[in-house]
Parts: structure tokens; sequence; C-alpha cells
């Protein structure tokens, strides 16, 4: 009998979440937010330690305020906090990212919800639940494989300037050709408007390479954010000669610190390389013999050949040359 109530009460939570799931999808597609694949099993097991956490944080706001001893609800709070830090961060779960559709389809959603909810097949909490989740698992399929055909060459608009989003055989590359080092609010842009702009755009929740052609102390701030909030597979930077500033150089370390912690590749680029699959050259970075100058380092410039179909696109830092898909106008540098 107890098992039967704990089945009952696990299917009014699945249809619980599957209805709540289906009601926020719209907003999720429309803000460019993936959906996580694990979110059922974590809302069935992480609510109580949730809600045990709130609890313990409330308590001790008050009881710090009225100087009452807190020692009990401290080492709640502790010990929370300990297992929830040996999750495994968000980056590394599993996401399904939904590109951006039509508003005719978002409509579809809500009908085919209340549709679900006034059907009197799902009265029951193991129909309504099977009815739910099935119905949720058929709209994402259909989301994802009618979103519309997308340019292989995608700009993303950010403050006069431009980062690249190129599609090749199902790789993303996100090309940055120095629009992540124009000022500091690109580290906040990175990490949350970029993210949600490549999901709208590719329905992808990983990144295949990333290059950036013109680093400084604002791009590698932003790529930790991006590596922080996003799977970045490989990264590529050029090699530059001469002393960074120390706060520079602690950037640096950090980002390549995190690409280690997350068994992630980084190229320093400096002789001409190139990535292939199944013997199709992808993309190819050439040294042209020129450099940059930025402070007290001087860094080559590089240029980026990428193969789409049978065209060739081709990418340069900012400071050295203006770069395609901008209408005749050249980039802020």
């Amino acid at each position: 009998m107890r098992l039967c109530n704990i089945w009952i009460k696990t299917l009014r939570f699945l249809a619980l979440h599957s209805l709540v799931t289906l009601v926020s999808l719209p907003i999720l597609v429309m803000w460019g937010l993936p959906l996580s694949v694990l979110s059922p099993i974590g809302n069935l097991v992480f609510a109580p330690a949730l809600t045990c956490s709130l609890l313990a944080s409330s308590l001790l706001f008050f009881m710090q305020l009225f100087y009452i001893p807190y020692t009990v609800p401290r080492l709640v709070f502790s010990t929370v906090s300990r297992c929830w830090q040996t999750i495994p961060p968000y980056n590394l779960c599993p996401l399904i990212g939904i590109p951006r559709c039509p508003w005719q389809m978002l409509i579809l959603i809500s009908i085919a919800t209340l549709f679900c909810l006034h059907l009197r097949y799902s009265q029951t909490p193991p129909r309504r639940a099977f009815l739910l989740t099935t119905t949720l698992i058929c709209l994402i399929a259909i989301l994802r494989y009618t979103a519309e055909r997308r340019p292989d060459i995608m700009p993303i608009a950010f403050n006069g300037t431009h980062v690249y989003l190129v599609l090749i055989k199902d790789n993303c590359i996100l090309i940055d050709t120095g629009a992540l080092g124009k000022q500091k609010s690109s580290v906040s842009w990175a990490g949350h408007e970029l993210i949600q702009e490549i999901v709208k755009l590719t329905g992808k929740t990983s990144i295949d390479h990333i290059i950036t052609l013109q680093p400084n102390h604002f791009t590698f701030e932003a790529l930790i954010a991006l590596h922080e909030k996003f799977r970045v597979k490989q990264t590529y930077i050029p090699i530059w000669q001469g002393h960074l500033k120390l706060s520079v150089y602690n950037a640096f370390r950090r980002l390549r610190k995190i690409i280690i912690e997350q068994e992630r590749n980084l190229t320093r680029i400096n002789h001409t390389t190139s990535h292939a699959i199944k013997n199709t050259l992808i993309f190819s970075l050439n040294n042209i013999g020129k450099t940059i100058t930025h402070g007290n380092t001087t860094y080559p410039v590089i240029e980026l050949l990428c193969f789409v179909d049978s065209n060739v696109s081709r990418f340069y830092p900012a400071k050295y040359k203006k770069n395609p898909l901008l209408n005749g106008r050249k980039e802020d540098t």
C-alpha cells in the first residue's frame, strides 16, 4: 500500500513537471534557454534540499539579526552547501537546445497543453503523466527537427562589432575578431546574451571551436564566462610576444585553468593550423607574416579561412582588416 502511494505521488509529480515545462516552453524558446534532461530528477531529488537550504538561510538571517545563537541552522546550511557543491556543474549536464521557431508553433504548444488538460482520457494520474510527458517529448522533437534553415555564417551584433557563428558539417565555430575585447560589458554579454543567441540560432548547447584573433584582458574574461556556462570543446588563441600586465596574465591563467579542469583543449596559434573532419577541411588558420601591437605585447595577424560548401570565407583581426557580412561597414576597433 505504501509503495502504491509513492508510485502515485511520483506520477503526479511527473505530470506536474511536464505541465510546468509545457507552459514555460514558449518562453524558453523565445529567450534561447536550453532544457535540462535531468530536470525531472533534479526537481524530485533536490527540491527538499533547496527547501532546507532556504529555511536554514532565513533562520540564520533572523537569528543573527536578533542576536540569537544560530549553531544548528549554520551547521545545516553548511552541510547542504557542501553536498550541493559535489553536484556536476551546469555546463556538464545534458541539455536540449531548441532553435527559434515561428510564433505559430508557440501557439500550437499552448493549444496542445490545454487539449491535454481537458481530455477525458487524462483524468487519472498514470494517464495524465503519460499524456503530458509524451506531448512534451513530441513537441520538443517537432520544434528541433522542423526549425528554419539558417545561413552557414551568422553575424551576432554587439555594440557596433560582430562575433561570427559558423556552421560547417554540424560543427559550431565561434569567431571573435575583436568584439569580445572591445569593452568590459562584453564579459556579462558573453556569459548570458551570447549563449542565448547561439541556442536560438542553432539549437546547439555546445561550441566545437572558439577562435579569437585579437585577444586582450576583456577577451580572456569573456572566454572565462563562456567556458563556465557553456560547453566549449576547443579554444584557439594567438601566441604573443612581450610582457602582459599582471591582471591580463592572471585572467589568461584562470582561463587556462578552467580549460584544463574541464578536460578541454587550448591551442596557441602561431604557424599554420587546420582542422578537418573525415578528410574534409573545415577551417585553416594562417600566419600571414604581419603583426599587431597592443601595449607591450605583439601577436601575429592570423588569417582564418572557413570552407563552407564550395565557398571560402576569410576573417581577420578587426585592427588589421574589415570582416565580411557588414554591408561595407568597417568594424569598430
